[in-house]
């Protein structure tokens, strides 16, 4: 790796893991839009070899400092690369948002229901306890932030691009 990209690698590193000590909890949200934009901005302007050392150093990092974090990483990592795809891609604001909230929706399911089956988390209770024991208040609740997240990265991602002028 060149100076430039190693530096930007340490960079987003310690980006990555200031959202994970600041964003704990409720506000734990903000690191699905955080996160991603992160691992965007570098597959933007890294090559696959360079991306890939990223997201294992990042991986590697989180199963010593975060675990809990670990399926969500992978799941930030991969949204990086689909926030690429779409935005390399003029289809323009509805389909971008529509496809990332679809996108967010089931990765939020499938996310949160590894880490209550492998780490022996109790999210999936909590959160329906929050809802009044629900299924479908969950999904909903589920579904408005996954469309919060969307519309984020929606409105975050053409600001970042003209500002590093890909």
């Amino acid at each position: 790796m060149h100076i430039k990209n190693l530096t930007q690698a340490a960079l987003s590193l310690t980006l990555i893991f200031v959202f994970f000590m600041l964003f704990k909890g409720v506000t734990n949200i903000l690191n699905s839009i955080f996160v991603p934009l992160v691992f965007y901005i570098n597959i933007s302007r890294f090559k696959w070899k360079a991306y890939l050392a990223l997201v294992t150093a990042t991986l590697i990092l989180t199963f010593l400092f975060f675990f809990q974090q670990i399926f969500f990483v992978l799941f930030y990592a991969l949204l990086g690369w689909i926030l690429y795809k779409l935005f390399n891609k003029k289809k323009g604001f509805l389909f971008n948002t529509t496809i990332l909230t679809l996108v967010n929706l089931v990765s939020f399911i499938i996310i949160i229901n590894l880490t209550d089956l492998f780490l022996g988390t109790a999210i999936i209770k909590a959160l329906l306890s929050i809802s009044g024991g629900t299924t479908l208040v969950l999904l909903i609740v589920f579904l408005l932030e996954a469309l919060f997240v969307a519309l984020s990265l929606e409105i975050i991602i053409p600001r970042v691009r003209r500002a590093f002028e890909y």
